[in-house]
């Protein structure tokens, strides 16, 4: 089975969703792709290595899509992603140990139990920014 689950539509990938303990024999590994505006990637390293003093050049990016990471620390959630004209995509439940990567379209959370998630997304933050289909 593969470890990674990408969600598309007419190619383009609209999420990602993925195990927290995705599998890394040695180096790294990303889910997402280099013009991907959220990276996730996972790294595995050997004692004693190090990563050197660094910081990343600044640079402005212009962003047609806020990405969001989650990551489901316990319960469990059923996932829908959406396109830009709020049609279903796909519908994935996910549980404990599991990570979204939601990279463009829309997306909706249903907490099927007492859920605990991590959330990362680009900021500043915006206030409530979000768009909702009108009814």
């Amino acid at each position: 089975m593969e470890d990674v689950t990408r969600i598309e539509k007419n190619g383009t990938t609209y999420a990602l969703i993925f195990p927290k303990t995705l599998a890394v024999s040695d180096g790294s590994r990303f889910v997402s792709q280099g013009q991907d505006s959220l990276q996730v990637g996972f790294f595995v390293r050997p004692e004693g290595h190090k990563v050197p003093p660094h910081f990343h050049k600044p640079r402005t990016v212009e962003l047609p899509h806020i990405a969001e990471f989650l990551r489901i620390e316990e319960g469990k959630v059923k996932v829908t992603v959406l396109d830009e004209t709020w049609k279903v995509i796909e519908e994935r439940t996910v549980e404990q140990g599991w990570c979204v990567l939601f990279l463009r379209g829309g997306h909706a959370l249903e907490m099927l139990a007492p859920t605990r998630i991590m959330e990362v997304k680009q900021g500043p933050y915006a206030g409530n920014d979000k768009i909702f289909p009108s009814a």
